[in-house]
């Protein structure tokens, strides 16, 4: 484990444990499970990893298609452990989505600080 990694511990909000482990359950299942089997490099980041690389620059369309044909999924698979790993899966493909909005804005708001001080630059020559 890392030193960030090390540094990283989730907050406790009274009454959500069982809400916080569940959310431990789909992060397991990214990182050891099913998501760094079949998609991640051997020590790629989540968020350069395909399900964040394939959302960049689009409207997210794919996430919530995937979201959609997992839920859809649950609805017809017998087995409730199943089940259980399909909603989780939809939590990471969540995840991914919240995390390439989060990039855009964040770089949304540094180009319009950007403006802002070329601007303001401006007005003092």
């Amino acid at each position: 484990m890392d030193k960030e990694a090390e540094k990283r511990v989730l907050t406790a909000y009274q009454g959500y444990n069982e809400l916080q482990d569940i959310f431990q359950l789909a992060l397991r299942r990214a990182a050891i499970g099913k998501g760094k089997i079949r998609h991640a490099e051997e020590g790629q980041l989540f968020e350069h990893q395909q399900i964040c690389n394939d959302l960049r620059g689009t409207d997210k369309s794919a996430a919530v298609f995937q979201i959609r044909k997992k839920a859809r999924e649950v609805l017809r698979i017998p087995k409730k452990i199943d089940k259980i790993n399909e909603l989780l899966d939809i939590m990471v493909y969540a995840a991914a989505a919240v995390i390439v909005l989060e990039e855009e804005l964040t770089k949304i708001d540094n180009r319009r600080r950007e403006v802002r001080e070329e601007e303001n630059h401006d007005k003092t020559l």
